[in-house]
């Protein structure tokens, strides 16, 4: 798809976008971003790929690999499909674990306390 015929939310981090910047320049797999078509305008808006958008941008690239979503429903099959809605690695071990554990120790030490005369 013409990559000016697509639009899409300027707050990206510019960290995200040198890395796939360095992977397109790599020539890595790059999936393709997801768009929905403007209801009256000959525009695509961008739902998932702001970071793959502006690194192509960059990189003048005039054409970018596009999946169109007709609804939803398709667009939530893919990103289910493709593991979007598992926590990444550094989530799990830098947030969801802490936690986790946060909890347990909290419930530890409340049970305690209200045991203690």
């Amino acid at each position: 798809m013409p990559i000016d015929k697509l639009v899409a939310d300027s707050k990206v981090s510019r960290q995200g976008v040198e890395v796939y910047k360095k992977k397109i320049s790599e020539k890595q797999k790059i999936n393709p971003i997801i768009v929905v078509k403007h209801p009256k305008k000959d525009l695509y808006a961008v739902l998932d790929g702001h970071h793959r958008y502006y690194a192509y941008l960059e990189l003048n690239t005039k054409e970018v690999k596009c999946a169109l979503a007709g609804d939803y429903s398709s667009v939530l099959f893919y990103l289910t499909k493709n593991g979007y809605f598992q926590p990444s690695t550094e989530f799990t071990e830098g947030v969801r674990q802490p936690v986790i554990r946060l909890h347990q120790n909290l419930k530890q030490f409340l049970a305690n306390f209200l045991n203690k005369p």
